[in-house]
């Protein structure tokens, strides 16, 4: 008879262990699927859709933002454990690519009780969020959290 209970205890450890294996994975993957949402959400600024280039091209004469290189608003979304950060990135990436392969260096560390932030301290996230580009609608940063949710619960 203590052997059974033994056992059960046994068994009742290595399923906890599972548990908490599963949970830890399912917020990484949370972390990363609202992080991928967030950053490819975010508009990439683009002078030819500006107004004060309206009926204007590249090169042409007043032009506004000709050596502009959008891309920084999405380069700011930067992922830490247990506290936001607080730090700002001057390198744009349009494509994102850099700033999702972030998130990988802070799910690596994870641990179970942790706490995954993603941030974007740029003056003007808000802004975007509010719909001031024509690129993303407002509410995008909300609509990001709710699409990379679902994506993993789905599953």
């Amino acid at each position: 008879m203590a052997g059974d209970l033994s056992q059960f205890i046994v068994g009742l450890d290595a399923w906890g262990a599972k548990v908490r294996e599963d949970v830890a994975k399912t917020v990484r993957q949370l972390a990363f699927a609202i992080d991928r949402e967030l950053v490819l959400r975010t508009p990439v600024g683009n002078p030819e859709l500006w107004a004060a280039n309206r009926g204007k091209k590249r090169g042409d004469r007043g032009f506004v933002g000709r050596n502009y290189t959008g891309g920084r608003a999405r380069a700011n979304w930067l992922p830490s454990l247990d506290v936001p950060s607080d730090a700002t990135v001057d390198q744009p990436d349009p494509s994102g690519t850099q700033t999702m392969a972030r998130m990988g260096q802070v799910t690596a560390r994870f641990r179970l009780g942790q706490r995954i932030w993603i941030s974007n301290n740029l003056d003007y996230i808000q802004r975007l969020n509010e719909g001031h580009s024509t690129q993303a609608p407002a509410g995008f940063v909300e609509a990001a959290i709710q699409v990379g949710t679902r994506t993993v619960l789905k599953r």
